[in-house]
Formats: structure tokens, sequence, C-alpha cells
């Protein structure tokens, strides 16, 4: 009996262990090829309907495209005020020298608060669901999914603004799994000589 438990026990390690590297592999490509500046796993959502919550295997995060723009026009009036700095420094009217320094130097200070924050609340997220497992997945795990999403978003939490949805299957997906996904807007993620392709429907042979 214990031989069996242990065996369990090694079996359950392993497969935990596989999900893991999928998981920080994806967090490192969500970065470096999908324009998210920050990823982490195994993070607890709130669902309306399980006082539990959720476990979401990768959360990413960037700005979004309010927080983008806002960022592009803070810095565009740093690079002004900068300037004015360099014209005010060799001018030789001293009170308009005060001026302009003033000016200059208040416009970056906002400017740069500005940013920061811009960056700490116009954010958007990705919530990612990895399965690294031989089969295929099936209509099932991205029912699933959907579900879970929807039922964070249904909980009232404001704490994360989901703008995208990743499945990764490195063994790839059942036809009809593939269909119910790009449905609702879930891309999908298998590996083809080890780097993560994306999956499609009308690519699916």
């Amino acid at each position: 009996m214990s031989e069996v438990i242990e065996e369990v026990n090694e079996v359950e390690t392993t497969a935990f262990a596989k999900g893991l590297k999928l998981e920080k592999e994806f967090c490192e490509f969500l970065k470096t090829n999908l324009g998210w500046t920050s990823a982490r796993i195994r993070s607890q959502m709130s669902a309306k309907n399980n006082m539990r919550g959720t476990q979401v295997d990768v959360i990413a995060e960037r700005s979004d495209d309010r927080g983008r723009r806002i960022t592009k026009v803070a810095w565009f009036y740093i690079i002004i005020a900068v300037s004015l700095i360099f014209v005010g420094i060799v001018m030789d009217d001293s009170d308009l020298k005060t001026i302009i320094l003033y000016l200059s130097v208040s416009t970056s200070f906002l400017s740069l608060l500005t940013i920061f924050l811009s960056t700490l609340f116009n954010k958007e997220h990705a919530w990612v669901e990895s399965k690294n497992r031989k089969t295929k997945t099936d209509i099932r795990q991205i029912q699933l999914t959907i579900s879970q999403v929807n039922e964070y978003k249904n909980s009232g939490n404001k704490e994360y603004k989901f703008t995208e949805v990743y499945f990764v299957s490195p063994s790839g997906f059942i036809e009809n799994a593939l269909k119910l996904a790009e449905d609702n807007n879930i891309k999908c993620y298998c590996k083809q000589d080890g780097k993560f392709i994306e999956a499609k429907f009308w690519d699916h042979y």
C-alpha cells in the first residue's frame, strides 16, 4: 500500500513540476514576444459562486491603451521642457531665464508624476490557463476556462482588468476546442520544436 502511495505522490510531483516549468516558460514568452511588461504564476482570483475562488496559472500585466497614450504625451512634454531648460541656461535675460527654468522644471515634474500615476492605474491584464499533458486539450477544458473568467468578471472584483485570455497546451487542441476558443476570443498556443506557436482553427490539420 505504501509503495502505491509513493508512486502516486511521485506522479503528482512530476506533473506539478512539468506544469510549473510550462508556466514559467510562457511567462517569459508573454514578455518577450507578446508585449506584456510583467507576469507571475499561480494567482488566486475571486469567483461569484465559489468562495475559494479560482487559481489562475499565469497573470500578465501592462499599460492599457489609455496609459500608453498618456505616457507618450507626457514624454513629449518632458522633451520640450528639457530643451527649454538648455535654452534658458544660455539666455542673458535673468528674469526670463528664471521664468523659463521654473516652467520647464515644473512641467518635467508634473509629466513624470503623470507617467507614474498612469503606470499605476491604467493597466490591463492577461489570464493564462496552461495544461502540460500528453493528450490534446478538449472542449471541456476550454468551457471551464470561459466559465472561470466569467465568474471573476461577475464577482465585482476590480483589481484586474482582463483584456486577453490565453490557453497553452503543448500537445495541441482538438478541433472543436479551437473553434470554441476562437469564438470566445481565447488565443491558443501549442509547442513545435520547443517554441510556442499560436494554434488557429483554420490552420488546424
